[in-house]
């Protein structure tokens, strides 16, 4: 798989374009933008089940808010594209934010569901 390719395609399935990046980083620093291209037309990486080749904290940040980043899974790798999440409307106290080890809950959980908030 080549890596300017799989992050176009990725770019053009949520509707956006190459111009619409606006920055491209790992938690440490920016990488230039001509130079993120360039390298990613030089990429070629197995994608399929193995280690994963692509550095795993890169992510791609467009104009529009929404970004890449990378997934895996046992080594297989791909782009995800990523929303800022709504804020929501009301505001609830809870008491605790994880699952209380005696409690029925298997794990997974979400806060509601932690805190007894709303229906099931």
């Amino acid at each position: 798989m080549n890596l300017y390719d799989e992050t176009v395609h990725e770019l053009d399935r949520i509707g956006l374009k190459r111009d619409d990046v606006e920055w491209v980083a790992c938690p440490e620093f920016e990488v230039p933008l001509d130079e993120f291209w360039e390298l990613a037309k030089l990429t070629e990486y197995n994608r399929s089940f193995g280690v994963e080749e692509v550095a795993v904290d890169v992510v791609v940040m467009t104009k529009s808010g929404t970004w890449l980043e990378r997934r895996s899974y046992d080594g297989s790798e791909w782009w995800v594209a990523m929303n800022a999440p709504q804020r929501p409307k009301t505001t609830r106290h809870v008491y605790r934010l994880s699952v209380n080890p005696t409690c029925d809950l298997d794990g997974r959980d979400g806060l509601a569901r932690i805190n007894g908030i709303g229906g099931d």
